[in-house]
């Protein structure tokens, strides 16, 4: 399912909407208002996703909000065929992006890849995108990040050749 797909997705028998409790309210407000945002600790600083109760590092209660840039590398992915909880057909197959934050490549953050399949490489440069399942839900989803310089792992630009590889028109 890309973004596009999407918006006809929670009319489909079987589409389950996430489980929002009082700890990640915070994070679906926030996909609502095109933002992306993590928890930081008031006792240590340490950011963190998913959104808890209790920072796992000091075990202090509070936290603040911080919105992050959207942007991150992915780092690992899958392709859902048969997906294992109630899933329209019509949404199958689709791809699971994890995905390394800019600001701190130690949180990952999971959501849906929009883009073709082929182009999927560890570093990939990705942004998030935010896509209204209905008027009250919105979630995120991951797309390639675009623009001169921002290259995933293996590819170059155009006229750039590979170590070793020989000029265009060279024996």
């Amino acid at each position: 399912m890309t973004c596009d797909q999407g918006a006809a997705a929670a009319s489909l028998p079987g589409f389950v909407r996430p489980e929002v409790d009082h700890d990640s309210a915070p994070f679906w407000a926030s996909l609502r208002d095109r933002r992306l945002v993590v928890q930081r600790c008031t006792g240590c600083r340490t950011l963190r996703w998913p959104f808890r109760s209790v920072c796992a590092v000091c075990r202090v209660r509070e936290c603040t909000e911080e919105t992050m840039s959207g942007d991150g590398t992915l780092y690992s992915w899958t392709v859902i065929h048969h997906a294992t909880v109630p899933t329209p057909p019509a949404l199958l197959p689709y791809c699971v992006a994890l995905v390394a934050l800019a600001e701190d490549p130690r949180i990952l953050i999971p959501a849906q890849y929009d883009g073709p399949r082929g182009e999927l490489c560890s570093g990939l440069p990705v942004t998030a995108a935010y896509h209204d399942v209905t008027d009250d839900l919105t979630v995120l989803h991951w797309r390639r990040r675009g623009g001169r310089g921002e290259r995933g792992l293996g590819e170059r630009a155009a006229g750039e050749r590979a170590a070793g590889e020989p000029a265009a028109g060279a024996p």
